[in-house]
């Protein structure tokens, strides 16, 4: 498996990508070297450190209870919720915040903003550990409490 490494952790190229990611240059899909490295160092240490993290607790808070209050109000007019789409918003909403300090105020539904790629592996991992906790309803209570 060693011997492929290098060839299974770069990404496929494309001329699309190649003109709108600057040759390449972006994160997600620079080939695997140098740079990829040094990029990957940044962000880890300059991003996605603890504290960096740690920093934004309020607004994940904030957009989680507003979230909560707005499928309450739907929850009485309307007999099920599409919690698909809930935490698709809510992730979306965060980073959004984190990142410009505001929500998305852009048309929902028809149109995908910059940040789809990024919030589509956190909206999976929630949705993923909301399906667990209906399936469970041990560790569901466990976690209400």
């Amino acid at each position: 498996m060693k011997t492929h490494d290098l060839i299974f952790s770069s990404r496929p190229k494309s001329s699309i990508a190649k003109r709108l990611l600057y040759d390449y240059k972006d994160l997600t899909l620079a080939p695997y070297g140098e740079y990829w490295r040094q990029m990957h160092r940044i962000c880890m240490l300059q991003l996605l450190s603890t504290k960096q993290v740690q920093s934004f607790k309020s607004a994940r808070e904030e957009e989680t209870y507003l979230m909560i209050k707005k499928d309450k109000e739907q929850s009485c007019s309307s007999t099920s919720l599409d919690l698909s789409e809930m935490l698709v918003s809510l992730t979306n909403n965060i980073i959004c915040r984190v990142s410009f300090g505001r929500k998305n105020s852009g048309p929902e539904g028809g149109r995908k903003n910059m940040f789809s790629d990024g919030t589509y592996t956190t909206f999976i991992t929630l949705d993923w550990g909301m399906t667990e906790l209906i399936l469970n309803l041990k560790v569901m209570e466990k976690a209400q409490s």
